[in-house]
């Protein structure tokens, strides 16, 4: 599921926009920058210290994943 990120610099008057992102992260090993993977393979950085803005699809997409993790859980218990 694609989603659409916003954002800016602490006291900034306008946001960014990021579209079409498949996944997202923190950089490590010190976090200093989360990461955004676009459709198209692009990766943008951005410090950790802006402000972010999600769209619901990201919501949408973390509950998916862990529908997903739950019932892959259960049917390696049912299968033991």
């Amino acid at each position: 599921m694609l989603y659409t990120v916003k954002y800016k610099a602490p006291g900034a008057l306008f946001w960014c926009k990021i579209t079409d992102v498949e996944a997202d992260g923190f950089q490590p090993p010190e976090i200093v920058a989360r990461f955004f993977i676009r459709k198209n393979g692009e990766r943008i950085e951005v410090p950790c210290s802006y402000i972010f803005h999600f769209s619901r699809e990201r919501y949408l997409s973390i509950v998916e994943d862990m529908n997903k993790e739950k019932q892959s859980t259960q049917s390696a218990v049912i299968g033991m």
